[in-house]
């Protein structure tokens, strides 16, 4: 850090490799940005990190940069980013010790999205109180974090407590799922490597010290393992560029 509060000072590697990297990703100039507005056009400049604090405002802009960046439309995997940025919205900054904080910044999220030749990646994250906490502090549930994010996570499963709601975990994992339905199509052996070894089309929820992973072609898993808590709720699918999954 800085001596001023406000500021933050960047050191990048010694290493060139990671250097060019960092700035070729763009993370480097978004890192710089010095302001909300300027977040705010991150996605408009065409980065692969973007922010936003508004969902209903931001999402028809990243369904819509996403499909030029990928070269084609997913509609399932814009589903799921939906439902993602709707529980931000409606719980991520929901609590009393937060109020401030959203009085500031907003319902703020980060996300990330970059694409290969055979696959794409996109990754979303909120500073807000996280799943396991928000589910402490909803509903009085004292179970590890990786017990409340595996149980946020099965179907039916609703904050709100009422009948026909919770739908949301299943748009989450239905990319994957479908995914899985097409494993041939991907030429993926049961060892769980697809592409000549590389990760296996997932997705990943990281909040406070639980790993959610929901591998194609497997049930999910869920761990504590973290050696540090993660503030917030990060979620991250890796999923096949072309396919028929939408």
């Amino acid at each position: 850090m800085s001596g001023f509060p406000s500021l933050v000072e960047i050191k990048l590697p010694a290493n060139r490799d990671i250097r060019r990297l960092i700035v070729r990703s763009n993370l480097l100039s978004a890192l710089k940005v010095g302001s909300a507005q300027r977040l705010d056009s991150l996605m408009e400049k065409g980065s692969s990190f973007a922010s936003g604090s508004d969902a209903s405002e931001h999402y028809p802009k990243l369904c819509g940069s996403l499909t030029e960046r990928f070269g084609k439309s997913h509609p399932l995997l814009y589903r799921a980013i939906n439902e993602v940025l709707l529980n931000v919205r409606h719980h991520a900054y929901d609590s009393s010790a937060l109020q401030r904080l959203a009085q500031t910044i907003g319902n703020r999220f980060w996300h990330y999205s970059y694409a290969t030749n055979d696959r794409v990646y996109f990754a979303v994250y909120d500073i807000g109180q996280g799943i396991p906490e928000g589910l402490r502090n909803l509903q009085n549930q004292f179970e590890p974090d990786e017990v409340l994010v595996e149980d946020a996570m099965k179907p039916g499963f609703s904050r709100t407590l009422m009948s026909g709601r919770g739908n949301g975990s299943v748009a989450m994992k239905r990319p994957v799922a479908e995914a899985t339905a097409n494993l041939a199509a991907f030429n993926q052996d049961d060892s769980g490597s697809v592409f000549g070894g590389l990760p296996v089309m997932h997705m990943v929820i990281v909040s406070g010290r639980a790993y959610y992973r929901l591998d194609a072609g497997h049930t999910p898993t869920a761990t504590s393992d973290a050696k540090a808590e993660l503030v917030g709720t990060f979620i991250e699918w890796t999923l096949p560029l072309a396919g028929e999954y939408e």
